[in-house]
């Protein structure tokens, strides 16, 4: 078990969305579902059983209020659209799902009475702090809505399930309470040495002689790997007016901006785009014609890019919204792409590659000098130094708490900082993360005092519990998702405020 914690196996982002889904249906009511004539609309089908489209969305809608209070002022729903929140959504529901059907496999029991018990003590169901037997008859689909509560209680008793069965030995825990309670500081250089390589450009015999020497399939392939390399990227030169909305905009403000380019339409052509943008355009290009010069294709809004594309050269497009206003754009001119045939760059291409050697080769034989250097007990700081490399520390830090301020969670860091004491303090060699190398070395040690083991040793031992019970949860989980069949009956688009359903 404490393998598992020292090498920062735990899940806890895991455990806080199972937590999140059970607190819903507990507090949340998300087994109340309503229904029409032809049955409830299906959100995913697990294992044959259903997940509707009214249990999804109130979810989602709970989880977008709970962004909102969080962020506050800063909450924007593109967001939400970048963090595929919906998405996410409808998964932690289908595991929750999977985790009930796991629970009946083992025959574990929710009595009517422990429901019925559990449902009266809900607040939803309670008036002037008493259950409401009419309050309750005004639900639609009560046996619905009871099966869905039955689940929940079925996944709270596999926690508790789990967590009886998790039994430590005096050693483990004193273990872990010394691994949450030591605190290291330590000094650290992430170190890029391609970097450091000189800058040097191959001589002409060297490039002559890298061709004559490589197969040529070798340079096509370098070639067909790299060819934005050789690729003049696509150019637009566009001229844009534009109907502002400011951040957060009030229903009002949007539809103003949208009258005003609407009216601005009515009066705009290809002859007086210019001119007409200089009165009416809400940016810093008005004074300038609306003109925004040549940009690469691709750089703009994508609403403006697909109306871009759309028209012919001196062509103006029709209003086109987006998320920072509505905007008529005209084609001013267009240079396609154009990348230069292998030919007519083979040299430049070998070049390139003899470059790229050497920079390797100067970067591998730097790093094996410097882990020579601390593999004998050497600091590298003065070369660190020489090398214009920021030596930084971390502050003091829990080795429990499974990552290392500054750096991250590179668990072959944390494992070799278990392993340096105040008489070596020394990483013996530089540890590869995150495509860097990093130097670390610990000035500073603390250690827990024994006196405050004994006020510990109950929560150190829950911790414990808690962290073994995710780590079943989570290979259950795997496996459950491995075995199951789920279909999503729901369509996410990139850029919907909503899922649609499937045809």
């Amino acid at each position: 078990m404490l393998d598992a914690i020292r090498k920062r196996k735990e899940n806890w982002v895991f455990t806080f969305l199972i937590m999140m889904v059970a607190a819903v249906m507990a507090f949340y009511g998300v087994g109340q579902m309503g229904s029409d004539k032809n049955g409830p609309t299906i959100a995913a089908r697990v294992n044959g059983e259903i997940i509707t489209t009214v249990e999804f969305r109130r979810e989602l809608e709970r989880r977008l209020m709970q962004y909102q209070a969080v962020l506050g002022n800063q909450y924007d729903e593109r967001l939400l659209t970048a963090l595929r929140v919906p998405q996410k959504t409808l998964d932690e529901l289908v595991k929750f799902k999977l985790l009930a059907q796991q629970a009946r496999k083992m025959n574990v029991l929710v009595p009517d009475a422990e429901l019925a018990d559990y449902i009266r003590a809900l607040p939803m169901y309670q008036k002037n702090g008493k259950f409401d037997s009419q309050l309750y008859a005004q639900v639609p689909n009560r046996g619905l809505e009871e099966k869905n509560q039955r689940e929940h209680l079925l996944v709270a008793k596999l926690y508790r399930y789990l967590s009886e069965r998790a039994h430590f030995t005096p050693h483990e825990i004193k273990q872990a309470f010394e691994l949450k309670n030591t605190k290291v500081e330590l000094q650290y250089a992430k170190i890029d040495f391609e970097l450091l390589s000189p800058k040097q450009q191959p001589g002409n015999n060297a490039v002559e002689k890298f061709i004559k020497d490589t197969p040529e399939p070798e340079l096509q392939q370098y070639y067909n790997m790299r060819i934005r390399d050789f690729t003049d990227k696509a150019r637009i030169h566009v001229r844009q007016i534009r109907a502002a909305v400011p951040f957060q905009a009030s229903a009002v403000q949007k539809d103003a901006a949208k009258t005003k380019i609407d009216e601005a339409a009515k009066k705009v052509t290809a002859a007086n785009f210019a001119e007409m943008a200089k009165t009416l355009s809400d940016d810093e290009y008005a004074k300038k014609g609306g003109d925004l010069g040549w940009v690469d294709k691709g750089s703009l809004d994508p609403a403006m890019e697909k109306a871009i594309d759309s028209l012919k050269q001196g062509e103006v497009s029709v209003p086109v919204e987006t998320g920072t206003g509505f905007y008529i754009v005209q084609l001013v001119e267009k240079k396609d792409a154009i990348t230069r045939p292998f030919a007519a760059v083979k040299k430049d291409v070998s070049e390139r590659m003899v470059t790229d050697k050497m920079r390797k080769d100067y970067a591998e034989q730097k790093r094996k000098e410097w882990d020579t250097l601390l593999a004998a007990g050497k600091s590298i700081e003065s070369e660190l130094k020489k090398a214009r490399i920021e030596i930084k520390k971390t502050g003091l830090f829990s080795l429990g708490q499974g990552h290392i301020p500054q750096i991250g969670a590179a668990d072959n860091i944390v494992d070799a900082t278990f392993e340096l004491t105040p008489d070596k303090p020394l990483c013996k060699k530089l540890l590869a993360y995150q495509d860097r190398y990093f130097f670390i070395k610990m000035i500073a040690l603390e250690k827990p005092k024994e006196a405050d083991f004994a006020k510990e040793k109950e929560s150190v031992e829950t911790t414990l519990a808690s962290q073994a019970q995710n780590e079943v949860l989570e290979q259950w989980l795997t496996s459950l998702q491995k075995q199951a069949v789920v279909k999503t009956e729901l369509n996410f688009k990139e850029g919907d405020e909503a899922p649609l359903a499937q045809n």
